[in-house]
């Protein structure tokens, strides 16, 4: 297994992702590690207390990130805006990323809520720039671009994902049964022995609840189809508090290394 280091591009943030102790703790246990030039500079960690840890100095951040499986940030990667490096297409397909992504970054939103001036329900991003655009088209192997607007309810816990699809723009023009055959095969080898991810069939009355799984760590996958028209909508529902949010990040990591 390889493990990536990168330098920190973003301003003011001079945390490394990993220490020498950390990164000798890693190559002990038969992992290679590639920590960008200077990666630990601003925190007073030097390229050589790295080489003497185990760790190979990389170059650039290409070079750190060829073939790496695993990418520790402190901060989520550049992804080229505005002639930033685009350290995210250089990570390759599956590859697994440890960071901060910062969902909360927003406090003004936050501190709406926690005031109790928030709207009922608001959209945001409507610039459709949204942080998470190129994180989506980099897993999920998109070539167009998607129009993504997130929303939030003024409620505390409770989140529905929603992805519409035009079913003949997939290739093969599946079925939305189609869909929800592929997830429920996906999961069946994937899943965690708790079964956290279930792929359910579409609600009777096309109805669904984003607060009936708080206060759980279950995640609910349907689609929702309309043949006559060839549309689908995949909807997600998870409680996303930050207990939820905390616990899905830890399924994501049972899941991608397969425990």
């Amino acid at each position: 297994m390889k493990i990536a280091v990168l330098k920190e591009r973003r301003p003011d943030e001079t945390r490394v992702a990993a220490s020498p102790d950390t990164v000798k703790k890693l190559t002990q246990l038969g992992a290679a590690v590639s920590v960008e030039d200077e990666a630990g500079v601003f925190a007073a960690f030097s390229n050589g207390a790295y080489e003497a840890a185990g760790a190979t100095i990389a170059p650039d951040f290409a070079t750190a990130l060829a073939n790496a499986d695993v990418v520790l940030k402190v901060q989520r990667p550049l992804a080229g805006e505005n002639g930033a490096a685009d350290e995210l297409g250089a990570m390759k397909q599956g590859a697994i990323l440890i960071g901060i992504l910062q969902p909360h970054a927003d406090r003004s939103m936050i501190e709406a809520y926690e005031k109790g001036e928030a709207p009922l329900f608001e959209t945001y991003a409507l610039g459709l720039k949204h942080k998470h655009i190129p994180e989506i088209m980099k897993y999920t192997g998109l070539t167009r671009r998607p129009v993504f607007i997130p929303s939030v309810g003024n409620f505390k816990q409770g989140m529905l994902v929603q992805l519409p699809l035009h079913l003949d723009d997939l290739p093969d023009r599946p079925k939305a049964s189609d869909l929800h055959d592929a997830l429920a095969a996906h999961y069946a080898k994937s899943n965690t022995p708790e079964q956290f991810v279930k792929v359910l069939p579409p609600t009777d009355d096309g109805k669904i609840d984003a607060l009936s799984l708080n206060d759980t760590n279950q995640l609910d996958i349907r689609v929702f189809p309309n043949e006559d028209h060839r549309h689908a909508v995949v909807i997600a529902r998870l409680d996303n508090l930050g207990k939820g949010a905390s616990g899905a990040a830890v399924q994501n990591l049972k899941l991608m290394l397969g425990l």
